[in-house]
């Protein structure tokens, strides 16, 4: 006979509390579910972001990226380290999910006449993840509270600081979105770092979290594919604009080599400060190649002009060196810092904002920048550190 008190039990087990990281756990199809959800966010802001590509629109992107990266953060760390394959889990995720879609709605209007429904909307998602960590931490172990307390004193605050923001004029509004994107960043950072430590720290970069990361960052990199067919969509094709799109795509691929050869091949020290460190350059990481597709739209549509719009050039060259630069640390924060690889991604960004200083025809800039692109890993490889016999590839 079956025991529906067990069943029950069974599909409904709650979250895992603090500390019970499970090791071998594995990406699922819910959280790539999620994560798909989450990039049609990111899809909308990078569209209001190649409509105006100056430097209000770049901040404009950057305020409203930190608030989306920022929720997809806290439902990625929710269920990594709380989540079980049962229907609560499930119940959980899917009820981010609801919130999102309705954030997405808004998400490209948010800097104009979309900003209240879309900072309400937000309010709501931040208010259901501080009830969801409330959730995890009423069966704390002491030891836990001082860090559990104050992330969810600082997600409820985000919260209602969102909520209070939809009165607010366009301009104060998104002001106020980069402030709290900032704010949250280094309430998290402190409050981990200073009270965890390598034998109770609630932040593990388990395999199955930097898989999730390197995963966010692949579907973020869809956005160069959708820049390019946008910009060829708009006109109709010829030689130059064919190669300069084919050019912007390698500029894509070249963040993609990078980043999984450069970045995700080692994980952080397994301490409280280098674990959060890692997770949080991912958002200025994953906002550059996000911003990078974004301007590729105006780069392939202008592809027959002596020289690429100033706009599109410094973002897209912008873009690509916050990736660069973003790596550089990701590498110094591993067990072994790779300092020579470091110097190489440093001078590599470097060259990036010189090309797009000087934005020459469309086409030319792509070409630079993939050439930049391919530097630091080609001297990679010739040291063996990336591509050798003894070391896997993704």
């Amino acid at each position: 006979m079956i025991d529906l008190r067990e069943r029950r039990a069974r599909m409904w087990m709650g979250p895992r509390p603090h500390g019970a990281v499970d090791p071998d756990r594995i990406v699922g199809p819910l959280e790539l579910f999620y994560d798909l959800v989450v990039v049609v966010l990111v899809g909308q802001a990078a569209h209001h972001l190649a409509q105006h590509l100056t430097w209000e629109g770049v901040g404009d992107f950057a305020a409203l990226f930190g608030v989306v990266w920022l929720a997809w953060m806290n439902g990625t760390l929710m269920h990594d380290l709380h989540g079980r394959d049962d229907v609560g889990s499930r119940a959980r995720v899917f009820a981010q999910m609801l919130v999102l879609t309705v954030m997405a709605t808004q998400v490209a209007r948010a800097p104009e006449g979309g900003g209240p429904a879309f900072a309400l909307s937000a309010a709501a998602l931040f208010a259901l993840l501080a009830v969801l960590w409330w959730w995890v931490a009423r069966g704390d172990e002491p030891h836990w509270k001082p860090i559990t307390r104050t992330y969810i004193t600082g997600t409820t605050v985000g919260a209602a600081l969102l909520a209070a923001s939809s009165a607010f004029s366009p301009s104060w509004r998104v002001v106020t979105w980069g402030g709290l994107v900032l704010a949250y960043l280094a309430m998290a950072s402190i409050t981990v770092t200073l009270t965890g430590s390598s034998r109770r720290t609630p932040i593990v970069v388990t395999d199955a979290l930097s898989e999730r990361f390197g995963l966010f960052v692949i579907i973020v990199l869809g956005e160069v594919f959708v820049g390019v067919v946008n910009g060829l969509s708009a006109e109709d094709l010829h030689p130059r604009q064919i190669t300069t799109a084919l050019l912007a795509l390698t500029v894509g691929f070249g963040a993609w080599w990078s980043y999984f050869d450069l970045v995700a091949q080692t994980p952080p020290r397994p301490r409280p400060g280098p674990s959060v460190g890692w997770m949080f350059v991912h958002l200025p990481l994953t906002g550059g190649v996000a911003a990078g597709g974004a301007s590729m739209v105006a780069l392939v549509e202008h592809a027959d002009d002596g020289r690429a719009g100033a706009g599109a050039a410094l973002v897209l060259a912008g873009g690509t060196a916050v990736l660069l630069l973003t790596s550089a640390v990701c590498l110094l924060l591993r067990e072994s810092p790779a300092r020579v690889e470091v110097r190489d991604c440093l001078l590599a960004a470097v060259a990036c904002l010189g090309a797009g200083a000087l934005h020459p025809a469309p086409w030319l800039l792509a070409l630079s920048l993939v050439v930049v692109l391919a530097v630091p890993w080609v001297l990679a490889v010739l040291r063996g550190t990336v591509m050798s016999s003894d070391r896997a590839t993704p």
